[in-house]
């Protein structure tokens, strides 16, 4: 009969095994942990409606990554910036016969919702993602 410690040994070394994978376990929470703050925006270029309506009148808007459009305006950008799920652009709008005027707007996600705004007015929204 063989003693516990040389059983150990001839059978796969379980005591270092259970140290490796605990080595293992550790450094992947610990990247999970760092690396959760710095994960990957999600984009939120493309079409959105409110209540999914994306072929309704008036309802729907698309966001390209320099310019914002709905059926009733139309803005071009020459700045973009992201902080976390805030985008905020700097160009011009649109908005009637008038012709382009100076503008920055804002665009949230709030989950899968999506909330913008023209120079700090009012919130319009919220926004879902339609097929693409």
């Amino acid at each position: 009969m063989v003693s516990g410690r040389h059983a150990r040994e001839k059978t796969g070394h379980t005591r270092p095994m259970k140290i490796a994978l605990g080595s293992i376990l550790s450094a992947t929470l610990i990247g999970l942990v760092v690396s959760g703050p710095a994960r990957a925006q999600q984009s939120i270029t493309g079409k959105w409606a409110i209540n999914k309506k994306c072929s309704a009148p008036l309802s729907s808007i698309i966001i390209e990554p320099l310019a914002l459009a709905g059926e009733d305006f139309y803005c071009k950008f020459g700045h973009v910036s992201r902080r976390g799920d805030s985008v905020s652009w700097r160009g011009q709008c649109n908005f009637s016969e008038e012709g382009y005027e100076p503008t920055t707007v804002t665009a949230t996600l709030r989950g899968r919702k999506l909330f913008y705004r023209f120079a700090g007015r009012g919130w319009n929204g919220p926004f879902e993602r339609c097929a693409r």
